[in-house]
């Protein structure tokens, strides 16, 4: 039989695994004692391109809409293919396009047929693309460029 200390040490073992194994995929608060897994630091700041790359940050703004988030999507898509045909006048070949529309760029960045009428969009304006050497698509938070965040509020 196992004695009563081996079995705490045992249970102690366990909790430190569990713990560590979900401490990122789940938040564990106790609001009596200070918190056992400190908050991670994401640190959001403007991070820049390598040599010859052109960043360019693509925003829209919709107004009086009916279903905000289609429209606004609709709005940044537009904003992405102004951007791209501005990059093919000035003959750039290397690009990041970042912006603030995370359900976007994860359009962007995916792989698999979308049969919406947004998928079908995007594969128009992924075909845009071509001539272009490295091209990218980067999820960035507003507060991540100054001058948007400004502009937006």
């Amino acid at each position: 039989p196992k004695s009563g200390c081996y079995i705490e040490e045992e249970a102690k073992v366990i909790w430190e695994r569990v713990t560590t194994a979900l401490s990122q995929d789940f938040l564990i608060l106790n609001h009596l004692e200070k918190p056992m897994l400190p908050k991670p630091v994401v640190e959001e700041v403007w991070k820049k391109s390598g040599q010859g790359v052109v960043k360019i940050n693509f925003n829209a703004t919709a107004n009086g809409v009916i279903d905000k988030n289609v429209q606004a999507e609709w709005a940044e898509v537009h904003a992405l293919e102004e951007s791209i045909n501005f990059a093919m006048t000035k003959n750039w070949l290397k690009l990041v396009f970042e912006s603030d529309c995370v359900s976007l760029v994860n359009q962007l960045n995916r792989t698999k047929a979308n049969f919406s009428t947004m998928g079908h969009r995007i594969q128009e304006i992924l075909k845009l693309l071509d001539p272009f050497s490295s091209v990218s698509f980067v999820w960035a938070p507003r507060c991540c460029n100054k001058a948007v965040d400004y502009l937006c509020n």
